[in-house]
């Protein structure tokens, strides 16, 4: 027996209405569809009803195909709830392991939101594939859950698409429509750059103090000032070893201003630099 079955049941026999076993609580349809099983109730819901209908939380999730972990989840949620307002979503993560496919509506909606900001989290480190795994993830969730959140798919999405614009080395194509998200921030610059540094005729510009440097490199070689190009080049290199985006982008400047001055050694040498760069971005 389903928890949805085994409500409708102690409900039917105690001859409540689904009006009035909702209450003010949740509404008359979100009950007839956890009775049906088409949604998951979330731990203060089960409590609620369980109360009403008078009888042990643990009772209603019994049979019910519930994990075990399910019941020590009732002694944690308010820890999760607390951990996510906090911004400790790797806390939330371990608070709930071990709940995998079996999580209710309010967790899945908490575990989306955690996977889209650690997600950004391994971004913002250089960690694009492992960045890309987090946010299907947090799409995964958001999914599965009644109260989806169309903010968490419209991030996640932007950032999947960014990470496959990187490893494709090519423009991102929706440069053109910033999110307003503090959290797809730097996403959207890093769209203006790469749009920027893969298209030679792109009409995109940013005016990111992170990228403005390497964007003023570009002006000097297209004035053929080479000398001075290739001496902000390399202490740009040296600047921003730890940006594995621009790093990579600044090498293969590199490697083009050897080949347009005709310094091919020059370039056989950068040119396993700038590979690694690449291995190193989309690890």
């Amino acid at each position: 027996m389903t928890i949805g079955e085994r409500i409708k049941k102690l409900r039917t026999e105690k001859g409540i209405t689904q009006s009035a076993l909702a209450g003010k609580d949740i509404t008359r349809n979100m009950l007839s569809l956890i009775e049906s099983g088409s949604a998951s109730p979330s731990l203060r819901t089960i409590e609620m009803l369980a109360r009403k209908l008078e009888v042990p939380a643990s009772y209603l999730l019994s049979d019910s195909g519930q994990p075990a972990s399910s019941f020590s989840k009732l002694s944690n949620i308010d820890k999760v709830k607390s951990a996510f307002k906090k911004g400790n979503y790797a806390e939330c993560l371990s608070l709930t392991a071990g709940v995998g496919d079996k999580c209710d509506d309010e967790i899945a909606l908490i575990l989306s939101k955690c996977y889209v900001s650690l997600g950004a989290d391994e971004y913002h480190n250089g960690n694009i594939t492992r960045a890309a795994e987090m946010m299907h993830i947090a799409i995964t969730y958001s999914k599965k859950t009644a109260y989806t959140d169309v903010t968490v798919l419209r991030n996640a999405e932007r950032y999947i698409e960014m990470i496959d614009a990187i490893k494709n080395k090519r423009p991102y194509s929706e440069v053109d429509s910033p999110s307003s998200d503090d959290l797809t921030a730097r996403c959207d610059s890093d769209a203006a750059y790469l749009s920027i540094v893969t298209d030679g005729q792109s009409k995109h510009t940013t005016s990111d103090n992170l990228y403005v440097p390497h964007l003023n490199v570009r002006k000097l070689i297209k004035n053929s000032e080479f000398d001075k190009a290739r001496a902000e080049l390399d202490e740009l290199i040296a600047d921003y070893t730890d940006n594995t985006l621009l790093s990579y982008f600044l090498l293969c400047e590199k490697e083009s201003l050897a080949k347009i001055t005709g310094d091919f050694m020059a370039a056989c040498d950068v040119s396993p630099l700038r590979r690694e760069a690449f291995d190193k971005l989309t690890k």
